[in-house]
């Protein structure tokens, strides 16, 4: 395999590793030239050594470069990958590196989405069961639900409060009132005990894993740890335009992925909700070019398989 680089990743490159971490590595090749005539180079393989702690994930060179231009964690990473991680590297990859203004861009919201991933898995749906149950009890013990099932959402719009993940709305169109329980839009003319019964099937339908987060119980404390280092590393990325590791709040995100913390008495899920507001906030005002420079990647790409191909018919 003609091999750009080819580095160790994960929580080693992070500074999260312990004694019983991974050997995981990254690849970057470049495809044979048979394979990029007919249009069938592989996007990605992976080698999983039998009976190893070893996991190898190799991309195309075309490939990667499309990961980054989406701006996706794992290309990032990889070209912000200090020399001490770099076990095999070409001129290619030397290249790559001196052209990091070329590639970094703040149309980052594969991070965002990524760190939303991670945490709503549990995190932020154990918020919403909150929300919903406490909505459950405010509706029935509201004095408009016990007088009878006639009572709708009109007879109490002025006193329901707003709070997260509740919300009044007034139509100026049609006048029409309605109040907004964890996305889910019930109308004025709607039944309280219509509601009622609504939130309870939405509460229901949570899976275990999301009821169990909002008591602290059985969280992927991994999952949870991936989406602060994520959020911390698209912050620095913003300001500063890199990304430095071993992180320095690896100690930090090693806690929470070992289970350190307490998901609600610690607030570990209000942080990372702060986290995605602060992100967002810097990404408007980020000097960060607003997309890779697919120009050049394309010119990088199409001399680079060339030379590959001209080796075969000289």
């Amino acid at each position: 395999m003609n091999t750009v680089v080819k580095m160790r990743f994960g929580s080693h490159l992070y500074g999260t590793d312990g004694p019983d971490s991974d050997a995981d590595f990254k690849c970057i090749f470049i495809p044979k030239s048979r394979d990029i005539l007919l249009q069938r180079a592989p996007k990605v393989y992976r080698d999983n050594k039998s009976g190893y702690a070893v996991d190898i994930e190799s991309f195309s060179l075309h490939y990667w470069f499309k990961l980054m231009s989406e701006g996706q964690t794992v290309t990032l990473d990889m070209l912000f990958a200090p020399d001490d991680m770099i076990v095999e590297m070409s001129a290619t990859w030397q290249t790559i590196r001196d052209n990091k203004d070329k590639l970094i861009h703040k149309a980052t919201k594969a991070f965002l989405g990524y760190c939303r991933q991670q945490v709503s898995k549990y995190g932020t749906k154990s918020m919403r069961i909150g929300a919903i149950k406490e909505a459950i009890k405010w509706i029935r013990e509201h004095r408009f639900y016990s007088a009878g099932k006639l009572m709708k959402v009109g007879d109490v719009y002025e006193e329901f409060p707003v709070r997260e993940f509740w919300e009044k709305k007034s139509c100026e169109r049609n006048r029409q009132r309605s109040i907004e329980i964890c996305g889910r839009t019930f109308t004025e003319n709607t039944k309280l005990a219509h509601v009622v019964e609504c939130l309870e099937q939405i509460r229901d339908n949570y899976g275990k894993r999301a009821h169990d987060a909002e008591n602290n119980q059985n969280i992927d404390w991994k999952a949870v740890s991936h989406a602060f280092r994520v959020a911390h590393e698209l912050k620095e990325l913003l300001t500063v335009g890199r990304i430095t590791f071993p992180l320095a709040n690896a100690d930090f995100i090693k806690k929470i992925k070992c289970g350190e913390f307490h998901f609600k008495d610690d607030s570990i899920d209000a942080q990372i909700d702060a986290l995605m507001k602060e992100i967002e906030e810097i990404a408007k005002k980020s000097t960060l070019r607003e997309h890779a420079d697919q120009n050049w990647i394309d010119d990088f790409v199409e001399k680079t398989y060339m030379e590959v191909i001209d080796k075969v018919v000289s």
